[in-house]
């Protein structure tokens, strides 16, 4: 028996889960289990490493996100929606291919040009690490086409464990070099391994898969024309959204200085978190439900319904406790150096609330095929955010910057829910009054922790985790939409 079903079995030991959150479980558990190797392991990191390195870090993890978003042209979301298995696997093959020549583009480019861009972006102490951009990159592109082919195949188990040992694989990686002193390249050298470690499951798999179904020439180049609308379109929407993500990373260092860029990197790191948690585990097994579902609109709807709803139990407690405590945990765990990045963590929390919810059911703008439609509003958030960061640099303060950011996200993060449900034939309205009964059941554990703001740290974390987790718990129980999801009789 294997972690997840141990965990499932352990927690859930008398609940026949329907066959969504039974795959929820399955993913869950191994993305929780490596994200928790990542939160023990973070207040570790934080001393190892000062906060030029992280900024280092965050750099080169932007770079390599765009890369990764265009390198197979996204021919690897079109895995889990292909008309059959043979379609599916000429599309794996034909993304892979796609990573390994844009990897090879990249060393070129590196080699030429990588000197010159880093100077311009403020990161030239990145330089003597861009050789590992290219292997990351075709790591990265083949990963992910595999992980596409999971989905396909709905094996979230196979998922699940690919990400708990890759969590582990590179926090292993960071802290073991981190001792030894081995500066940025600790923390880049461990992002690395840790997009490869776990993946040669999936390999097994899709080799044997391979020999079934063979590969010629021709049978790609058909499947590739007969998808290229789709993965055209994705890739322009892909990269702006990425862009979006990132455009903090990359700007930060060029107008402020590279530790004011590892400040920020620890805070988004630490509200990313719990949202990566759940996010992990939702989006593909959301992704692979919902296109199962696309021919039945009532089933769509119902789906999208109440995953949103789930979505918000876990979001609200959590990010509204992190708006009130969010400075004090990051003094406490990661130490005082770290203060401006706990300062951040409060700002950005609230639009963190929606964010998290939005991001794990983008995919529904895949299953409706209305990828076209994204393209001009993510263009629009990629110009506010940077356009909150340029204001700052004008009036020479990064936290005036972080502020807009956080202020203008949350419409924008309204018009993406209302977007993304508009495919599912859901109103957003239908969201709020879910949302206010999850906001009054958590307003009393806010208005304690603001109350108890000037006792030691301990307490107020302590009040901060027990009261959430009894916020999330009762939120859930009295929920509707939570128990018709865990429930097996819409299946």
């Amino acid at each position: 028996m294997d972690v997840a079903l141990r965990l499932r079995t352990a927690i859930l030991p008398r609940v026949r889960l329907s066959r969504f959150a039974g795959g929820i479980v399955l993913v869950g558990s191994g993305s929780i289990l490596g994200q928790v190797a990542l939160a023990l392991a973070a207040p570790v990191l934080a001393r190892l490493y000062d906060p030029a390195a992280f900024g280092l870090l965050s750099v080169y993890a932007a770079f390599l996100s765009i890369l990764v978003a265009g390198a197979s042209l996204r021919f690897d979301l079109a895995i889990p929606v292909a008309t059959d298995a043979r379609q599916a696997v000429h599309l794996v093959v034909l993304s892979i291919g796609l990573g390994l020549a844009a990897s090879v583009l990249l060393a070129i480019g590196t080699v030429l040009w990588g000197g010159t861009i880093a100077a311009e972006l403020g990161v030239a102490p990145l330089v003597p690490f861009l050789w590992l951009l290219p292997i990351a990159l075709f790591a990265a592109s083949a990963v992910q086409a595999l992980g596409s082919w999971a989905v396909y195949l709905r094996e979230f188990g196979s998922l699940g464990r690919m990400r708990a040992t890759q969590a582990i694989g590179q926090v292993a990686c960071q802290v073991g070099l981190g001792l030894v002193g081995a500066g940025p390249l600790g923390l880049i050298l461990g992002d690395v391994v840790g997009r490869v470690a776990g993946v040669e499951r999936l390999v097994r798999g899709f080799t044997a898969a391979l020999k079934a179904a063979p590969v010629t020439r021709a049978a790609i180049t058909h499947d590739a024309r007969a998808t290229w609308g789709f993965a055209r379109v994705m890739t322009a929407a892909s990269l702006l959204n990425v862009l979006s993500a990132q455009i903090p990373f990359l700007l930060i260092p060029a107008l402020f200085d590279l530790d004011s860029s590892g400040q920020f990197f620890i805070a988004y790191r630490l509200l990313i978190l719990p949202a990566s948690l759940v996010a992990a585990a939702v989006s593909q097994v959301f992704f692979g439900e919902a296109a199962f579902r696309r021919s039945d609109p009532m089933q769509l709807r119902q789906l999208a319904r109440r995953m949103t709803v789930t979505l918000l139990v876990f979001a609200i407690p959590t990010y509204a406790v992190l708006t009130v405590v969010g400075s004090v945990l990051v003094e406490t765990v990661f130490g005082s150096r770290w203060e401006t990045a706990g300062l951040m963590a409060q700002i950005l929390a609230p639009s963190m609330i929606l964010w998290s919810v939005a991001s794990p059911i983008s995919t529904l703008l895949v299953v409706g095929r209305r990828q076209r439609e994204s393209l001009a509003f993510t263009g629009f958030e990629l110009m506010v955010g940077t356009g909150s960061l340029v204001i700052g640099a004008l009036v020479h303060s990064l936290i005036v910057g972080i502020v807009l950011m956080s202020l203008t996200s949350i419409p924008l993060d309204i018009g993406g829910l209302w977007r993304f449900l508009r495919v599912a034939s859901m109103p957003v309205t239908e969201l709020a009054r879910p949302a206010g009964r999850i906001g009054l059941i958590v307003l009393p554990l806010v208005v304690v922790l603001l109350l108890c703001l000037s006792l030691p740290a301990v307490v107020i974390l302590s009040i901060a985790v027990l009261g959430g987790m009894g916020v999330i718990g009762i939120a859930a129980s009295t929920s509707p939409d939570v128990r018709e999801l865990l429930a097996a009789s819409h299946d």
